[in-house]
């Protein structure tokens, strides 16, 4: 008999799909399952062997040709686009020195003395 929200009704739906080898519907099922009974070994480990089917059987890439198109690269790039201006630079490199100074600042003023003592046998 099968009983909704019951995690052995979806394991029992998944099976059903796993046999007919609708795999992905087989993987919903077996989740919903184990969202209501995580420790549910039956569908924990029909859910692995469905996934492995699943990956076997589907393609990385559906519908894409089998050829890469070639696309034509543009000749008129002007040179502001991949040379930014001196102006630019000079700022971040401002930006930049500042920051390290002032870091440097902070590190240079501490002064952490370790003595360490170990104790031999």
């Amino acid at each position: 008999m099968l009983i909704p929200q019951n995690p052995s009704t979806y394991a029992a739906i998944g099976f059903v799909y796993s046999l007919t080898e609708k795999w992905a519907k087989a993987v919903e099922y077996f989740h919903k399952a184990l969202g209501l009974q995580r420790d549910d070994v039956f569908s924990n480990t029909m859910l692995t062997s469905v996934i492995e089917q699943l990956v076997k059987e589907t393609s990385p890439c559906i519908d894409t040709p089998d050829e890469l198109l070639e696309y034509p690269f543009p000749s008129d790039v002007s040179s502001d686009v991949c040379n930014p201006s001196d102006e630019t630079s000079d700022i971040m490199t401002e930006i930049i020195t500042d920051d390290i100074q002032s870091l440097s600042d902070h590190t240079h003023n501490t002064n952490i003395s370790m003595d360490i003592e170990m104790e031999g046998e």
